[in-house]
This record gives structure tokens, sequence and C-alpha cells, in this order.
């Protein structure tokens, strides 16, 4: 990691206690058509604090859909956000992804009734980068994230996008981990670079190593668990960068 820590200031972002219990929630959708399709989380109860957008990775009819990160999914609607999950493709690889993002976020804005609360990014793998791709698309709109979280990032497979359009501002945090098997550092190390030729403030970007222990190996597919591993791994941080905008 020493090689990573010279692209970016490695920081460890505060964490906030994560939500205990799996809440009351609403699932709706899918929203919208084709690839522009977007499944919506919310409370059933109480307003969101934040709208949490849900980039999946390189997969198939089942990751195209919330079904593998539902625990996750959850866990955050417990914690009082709601989640637009985009399908983004059609097929695995498919290309236009990021317009189909942007498409997706605002048809799922529009089911919520456009809440006035901070937008968080999290991206898993291919999702990784397009959800970095998609906050630049989306820097000069008024549902630009305030927050975004890069877990295990691997290639977007399109045209990557301008990340200093970014506000420099954001708090941003990648994480690897040090038993994937998949993607390894090689995307976190690519998108680290961008960020530091983009002028991103150090102290706003972080660049995290997942280690394995207790039972628990950092691999591309512990994403999907839910484990106290994976949730203190990936659960956790993304509580605490949502705390960072959405502060109860």
């Amino acid at each position: 990691m020493a090689h990573l820590a010279k692209a970016v200031l490695l920081i460890v972002f505060p964490l906030l206690a994560s939500a205990c219990g799996t809440g009351k929630e609403t699932r709706e959708g899918p929203f919208g058509k084709g690839a522009g399709e977007v499944w919506v989380f919310r409370p059933a109860h109480d307003p969101p604090r934040s709208v949490v957008v849900f980039v999946h990775g390189h997969g198939g009819p089942g990751e195209d859909t919330p079904q593998y990160h539902l625990p996750w999914l959850r866990h955050l609607v417990a914690g009082g956000n709601a989640v637009l999950y985009p399908r983004y493709e059609l097929y695995p690889g498919a290309h236009g992804t990021v317009g189909h993002i942007v498409d997706a976020v605002r048809t799922g804005m529009d089911a919520l009734g456009r809440p006035d609360v901070p937008v968080v990014g999290i991206g898993y793998s291919r999702g990784g980068r397009l959800v970095m791709d998609w906050a630049a698309r989306a820097a000069d709109t008024a549902l630009a994230p305030r927050a975004l979280l890069s877990v295990f990032p691997a290639s977007g497979e399109d045209p990557e996008e301008d990340l200093s359009r970014i506000a420099r501002r954001t708090p941003i945090l990648v994480l690897v981990g040090d038993r994937d098997e998949v993607v390894g550092n090689l995307g976190a190390r690519l998108l680290a670079r961008e960020l530091e030729a983009a002028g991103s403030v150090p102290a706003n970007v972080g660049v995290e190593l997942i280690r394995s222990h207790d039972g628990f190996v950092a691999s591309h597919l512990s994403v999907l668990e839910d484990s106290p591993g994976a949730r203190s791994a990936f659960w956790d941080r993304a509580d605490g960068l949502i705390g960072i905008v959405a502060p109860r």
C-alpha cells in the first residue's frame, strides 16, 4: 500500500455507530425502462436523512437487480436513508452506462418526491469507477453527490469522465481488499492518480486497505456478505461517510 499512499494521503474517515436492526422499509420499482430502470428503497414512515445511489458491479441478471446487495441496502434504510439502485445496463459490459445512471437517479428522485437531502454515492467493482464518473457528470446539478465510497474499483468499461468536475470538498474513500483476486489494487491506483491529477484535496480523499482477519477474507466477493467482518469493513465505512454530510 505504500505506493498507493504516494498518490493520495491515506486516511480513515471517522466512523459512526451502525444502525441496529433491519428497521422498516418500503421497496418500490423498478421505475423507468430498459437500462434506465431504478429500484427505490425508503424508510417506511420517516423522511430520509440522505439518498444513497448504489452502483453495482459487472454482473448479470442478479447483479443488475438489488438481490445480491439486499442486506447492505436494508441496513442503509435502517439508518434512515433512502437508496436508489440503478440498473444501468441490459447485459454485462454494456456501454452508455453513465447516462443511464443519470436518468435512473433522476427517475428515482422523482419517485421519492425529490427530498432536499444530501446525495451520497456508493459503487462496487465496475460500479466503483462508474460512481465516480457519474459524480463528475452530475457535478453541476442539484443531484451532485456530497460524498463518495468506491469499493474495490475496477474499470468502468466506458469512456471516463473528467474527475476534476467533482467538488474538491467532497469526501471520497476508496477501498482495496488485501485478498481481492479479481481487481487487486489496480483500479484504486488508477483512480487515486486521476484524483490527484484532478487537483483533489488530499484531506478529503482516502485510500484504505481492508484486511482479512478472524475468518473474514477481504476477497472481491466479500462485499456481498452479511457477516460481522463485512459489516465492519463496508457498512460502517459507508455509515461514516453519510454521517459527515448528513449528521443526525
